[in-house]
């Protein structure tokens, strides 16, 4: 693989200050995980938290070892997951999620209880009622687990008093299965992809795909210049949470499309968070409903159960790896 970083104007449009561009002519996908591998190394980690993580050195080498510990059985989920048969990949996928958010968390929130992490924080209960569809499904949370911690590192913001959270006001925020989200639903997904370019000024501007409702956080929060149809504060930094950008590996120099959920309820969306969730719904399926997940996989949704166990676990990995590097890293073949 070769590195090179992304100069400006990059930086303006990404989650991350720091970006880099991964060029590999082999499996990207592999490559990446063997990015990950190298995190199961406590010297590596240790310099990761010393140099990308606010930290105090008197915490670094215990929680890179819970670290490396947590990355590596993520990993091993992640051979099991990929070893066996797609239909029950879900499972395993889930608990490798599990394990990476633990190590956010602790390289984010070393002094939060230990005993938080002994809990998913989330529940499935497969007695609530008949299984019709993935979207009439109920997910519960509960106020302490891994999954409200993993939301509070990622949006520094209290998870909000949520009981339960209906996967129809999930599934719609997968950006790497929406097509075949929207061809299984006849449902619209809730993101926008917004162009961001340079004007003939130099500024920063900011373009929804279309301008219906309803509006995105950008078009909620900050209003346009009527005369252009543009958001043009800069940095982006000022216009919404750098959180709310979801990843994309497009490469270019001045124009790119990206894309931002669309407001919905009190719970925001970083892009970790629809997937957590809809991996968790999907294991649990698998776990405790075999014949609906085997229902669903001679169905409609059949392309997108299969483009979400690709797609979206590699994004994931993805975006586990740029959080501990505190990078956005984008690859490319030739």
């Amino acid at each position: 693989m070769d590195f090179a970083p992304v100069g400006s104007p990059h930086q303006l449009y990404h989650r991350y200050t720091e970006c880099k561009i991964i060029s590999t002519a082999l499996n990207p996908d592999e490559d990446f995980l063997g990015l990950i591998h190298g995190l199961t190394s406590k010297s590596v980690v240790e310099g990761v938290l010393r140099e990308r993580h606010p930290m105090p050195n008197r915490k670094i080498s215990l929680a890179a070892s819970e670290i490396k510990s947590y990355v590596a059985q993520g990993l091993r989920f992640v051979d099991q997951a990929r070893s066996g048969p797609r239909v029950i990949s879900f499972l395993p996928y889930y608990y490798a999620f599990l394990q990476f958010a633990k190590a956010e968390i602790v390289a984010r929130h070393p002094k939060l209880d230990p005993k938080n992490m002994l809990h998913h924080g989330l529940s499935y209960s497969p007695a609530v009622k008949d299984s019709q569809s993935l979207d009439t499904e109920i997910v519960k949370v509960y106020p302490k687990g891994v999954f409200t911690s993993y939301y509070e590192v990622l949006t520094k913001k209290t998870f909000p008093t949520l009981t339960q959270i209906k996967m129809k006001d999930v599934y719609p925020f997968i950006v790497d299965a929406s097509s075949e989200y929207e061809m299984a639903t006849g449902c619209p997904f809730l993101f926008k992809n917004l162009r961001f370019f340079k004007n003939e000024h130099g500024s920063l501007q900011v373009h929804p795909s279309y301008n219906s409702s309803p509006e995105s956080f950008l078009e909620k929060e900050y209003k346009r210049n009527k005369s252009t149809g543009a958001f043009q504060k800069n940095p982006l930094h000022s216009i919404l949470p750098m959180y709310l950008l979801y990843h994309s590996n497009v490469v270019n120099s001045d124009d790119f499309w990206y894309s931002t959920p669309i407001r919905k309820g009190r719970l925001q969306y970083p892009e970790e968070i629809p997937l957590y969730l809809i991996f968790f719904h999907l294991g649990s399926i698998v776990r405790y409903k075999p014949r609906f997940m085997e229902k669903m996989m001679d169905s409609k949704y059949l392309p997108f159960l299969l483009a979400t166990e690709r797609h979206c676990s590699f994004k994931f990995f993805q975006l586990f790896y740029n959080f501990m590097m505190q990078c956005n890293y984008f690859i490319t073949t030739p």
